[in-house]
């Protein structure tokens, strides 16, 4: 029959788990789980350990551990069961590291080991500095605020108003007016005429605020202001009327040419339009004017 440690060998096997699992799992040396599993007892430091160290192997491979407490009592009887460690300087060179040797006599803080004692002094050292940068941390913020206190930031000097002074009115901020836009054109057709042949589009635009009226092909088309960069287009003119309101308000184009000055700023005219002949401009307007020879022809009746 396999012995005990053989048997929790092959049950750790059989899961599938690996010593160095099973140390970290226990906080127990890989050498001495591979002398557990060995059989080699004598490696182990203790019964007392050596049956605690069985107990946890056990549990991590999934053996009941108290099914193995009387062959524990059996292979680890009393502590008497091993040979006692020999406590002697020399044994403790050979199985200790050398930071970590002991001193088997003298004071206490001589039998620490020496990586305790660094350990020690850097926990003192550390201790010390973060306790005196809270200090310096602390006394900065509560002496911030009393100089804040102290030295109080200075209220400008509120000066008064004299009463016969009158108080300062800020200037407007002048916007500029946005520039005119041309305004859309707005068409009119003239009635049917007597077919003559030589049609003309006449167009009126405004420079300044003009009153203006128009007449094409003997019936009024148009009577009223037109504003700056308004117009007014008349197509299928035979014959036309346009009275001005005022002559250098407007421009009159036929068929795209401009007839050129009407007459000075302010003055009234008659502009009279026959197809295929030059404009007449005429200044009284107290009878509306009669077409001529040439003009017969055209004119509605």
């Amino acid at each position: 029959m396999a012995h005990l440690g053989e048997r929790l060998r092959q049950q750790r096997v059989a899961m599938g788990v690996s010593l160095q699992h099973i140390s970290e799992q226990t906080r127990i040396g890989v050498r001495y789980l591979e002398a557990l599993e060995a059989g080699d007892f004598k490696q182990l430091p203790g019964a007392i350990f050596a049956r605690s160290f069985v107990r946890q192997y056990a549990e991590i491979v999934g053996t009941d551990a108290s099914s193995l407490e009387s062959e524990l009592q059996q292979i680890f009887p009393s502590e008497d069961t091993f040979s006692p460690v020999d406590f002697n300087q020399s044994t403790l060179r050979a199985t200790l590291q050398n930071d970590t040797l002991l001193a088997a006599e003298g004071p206490v803080w001589k039998r620490l080991p020496l990586t305790a004692l660094s350990l020690a002094t850097a926990l003192v050292i550390s201790s010390l500095l973060y306790v005196g940068w809270q200090r310096v941390v602390l006394h900065n913020e509560t002496s911030e605020p009393a100089v804040a206190q102290q030295a109080p930031a200075a209220k400008p000097p509120v000066s008064k108003a004299d009463p016969t002074t009158p108080p300062v009115v800020p200037a407007a901020v002048s916007t500029p007016e946005p520039a005119p836009q041309p305004k859309p054109t707005t068409e009119l057709q003239a009635p049917p005429g007597n077919g003559v042949p030589g049609a003309m589009a006449v167009r009126v635009v405004a420079r300044e605020k003009t009153w203006v009226s128009i007449m094409a092909n003997g019936r009024f088309l148009y009577s009223g202001i037109l504003q700056p960069y308004e117009e007014r287009t008349v197509t299928g003119v035979e014959w036309a009327r346009v009275v001005i309101g005022n002559s250098t308000g407007v421009d009159l184009e036929t068929d795209g040419r401009s007839i050129g000055p009407i007459g000075p700023r302010g003055s009234v005219r008659v502009v009279v339009l026959t197809a295929g002949n030059p404009p007449r401009i005429l200044q009284n307007i107290d009878k509306p004017p009669q077409p001529t020879e040439s003009e017969a022809g055209t004119k509605l009746d």
